[in-house]
């Protein structure tokens, strides 16, 4: 009894309240294990993937801020970063994030789908348009999610939009 915890143990905890839906208990364990080993870069990423999740955009960019700092070749993490930032809308910064992920991961299809859905955003019809079709050469279902989701719904009745995604 009185056994410490290990950095292990705080991010399987963390992982098992994250699959839960334990948001708030998720933080709590990736936070203890940073305070063990405050230099992982996989707990700065894991941290700002739950923060993303709770809507804390600023303060998972800090997160995957820090990752990147100690592993600046992390795909996952430019990725995520570059989402955060499309949620603010700070769609340059974020289609810089996505450039960098696809740099280091060429068929990161969803890389590719949100940069897509930045141009979009941006109303950059022909950038918007050729990343999407990328996106749907990696991954056809984005054809069906791309007829739903609403950051291409100024497109839905066009027509070299809908030859896309038909």
């Amino acid at each position: 009894m009185g056994s410490k915890l290990t950095y292990n143990d705080y991010m399987s905890k963390f992982l098992d309240s994250y699959y839960k839906g334990f948001f708030n208990e998720a933080i709590e364990s990736v936070d203890k294990a940073l305070e063990l080993k405050p230099d992982s870069p996989d707990a700065w990423y894991n941290k700002g993937v739950i923060l993303s999740k709770l809507g804390k955009y600023e303060e998972a960019l800090r997160a995957y801020d820090k990752a990147l700092e100690l592993k600046p070749d992390s795909p996952s993490a430019w990725y995520n970063k570059g989402v955060a930032l499309s949620k603010h809308g700070k769609y340059e910064e974020a289609l810089r994030a996505y450039d960098k992920a696809i740099e280091l991961k060429p068929d990161d299809h969803s890389a590719w789908y949100n940069k897509a859905c930045a141009y979009s955003l941006k109303k950059n019809k022909t950038e918007a348009l050729k990343f999407l079709t990328k996106a749907i050469k990696l991954y056809s279902e984005y054809k069906e999610n791309a007829k739903k989701d609403d950051d291409f719904k100024w497109l839905w009745g066009d027509p070299d939009f809908k030859a896309i995604v038909e």
